[in-house]
């Protein structure tokens, strides 16, 4: 039942409480103002898309007047004195829906000093679509995180130990600050003890990579990817880019015999009913060859759980 009622609660004291509501019809809106942006946009970056639409709950796009505003605020509004610009740097926007009931617009962000400090990591946008028929005007908003981190390099599909004397095969990914791929990037892969190869990431920001172990006898190595190198260099003032590395530590693989297998991995996906060559890297001790006029190798194949 709509209306205005009253919850009365009594204490042990004795003592009552009361806290007054009310129950009205909920309508739902006509229509609905949503804002599209990057969820992360990096301290690197120029330019942002925002895209601002109107939809009516029956999926309409809405005729009408858009405006919008970006806004950074600062970490501390400094005084009361100068009103709303006390309390961030804005920009302000405005056009027709089209007839998709969206309007879209492209923001530089040099006005918003994404290097500097003393503002809050994110951009604001806060969007307002008035009707064109009925002047009826509703909002919608939504933020993008501003990140220092501009690239990161994860290792991927690697082992946890390795065999002097076999390669070692891995592989990486670079992603920016939102997490998207970073294609036909270079980057390095330094093994401890000097050994550095650079290698270029494909489309999906990956890079396949093999590294000589035949001098290493180390019972633990790392081995580091980088993509560029810091800025070692600090005012607090600024904020400086940051290049996040991977590591990846190794142990020295043993075994009694000293005899040792490794199937070389592939680097793409193998397509159904195709041909395809299988490398086989092998250490076998003296003794083991000495001992078999022929060394067999046997082998199974695994699909889906099942050997082949």
């Amino acid at each position: 039942m709509q209306g205005t009622y009253t919850v009365v609660a009594q204490k042990a004291s004795g003592k009552t409480i009361r806290h007054p509501f009310s129950v009205e019809e909920y309508v739902l809106p006509k229509f609905e103002v949503t804002v599209k942006m990057p969820k992360a946009i990096t301290i690197l970056d120029e330019k942002l898309q925002v895209t601002v639409c109107g939809l009516y709950t029956f999926g309409k796009p809405v005729p009408g007047l858009v405006s919008f505003r970006v806004c950074r605020k600062f970490e501390h509004a400094a005084t009361t004195c100068y009103g709303e610009e006390a309390k961030a740097v804005c920009d302000e926007f405005s056009g027709q829906t089209d007839n998709y009931g969206c309007i879209s617009e492209v923001v530089k962000t040099k006005l918003f000093q994404l290097k500097r400090s003393g503002y809050e990591n994110k951009l604001h946008v806060e969007a307002k679509i008035k009707e064109e028929e009925t002047g009826v005007e509703l909002t919608g908003t939504s933020f993008s995180e501003i990140t220092t981190t501009i690239s990161k390099i994860t290792f991927e599909h690697s082992d946890s130990h390795y065999k002097p004397g076999i390669p070692f095969f891995g592989q990486v990914k670079l992603v920016d600050g939102s997490g998207a791929p970073i294609a036909n990037e270079i980057v390095r892969i330094s093994l401890q003890g000097g050994q550095e190869n650079n290698y270029t990431t494909n489309e999906e920001g990956r890079a396949w990579f093999a590294l000589n172990t035949s001098m290493l006898y180390f019972d633990s190595v790392g081995i580091r990817a980088t993509h560029k190198l810091r800025l070692f260099c600090y005012d607090r003032s600024w904020v400086v880019p940051y290049y996040e590395e991977g590591y990846l530590q190794l142990k020295c693989f043993y075994s009694p015999s000293n005899s040792f297998l490794k199937i070389e991995p592939k680097s793409e996906t193998l397509s159904c009913g195709s041909s395809t060559e299988v490398r086989v890297h092998y250490i076998l001790t003296p003794e083991a060859e000495e001992e078999q006029k022929k060394i067999v190798f046997c082998y199974l194949v695994m699909a889906k759980g099942i050997i082949k």
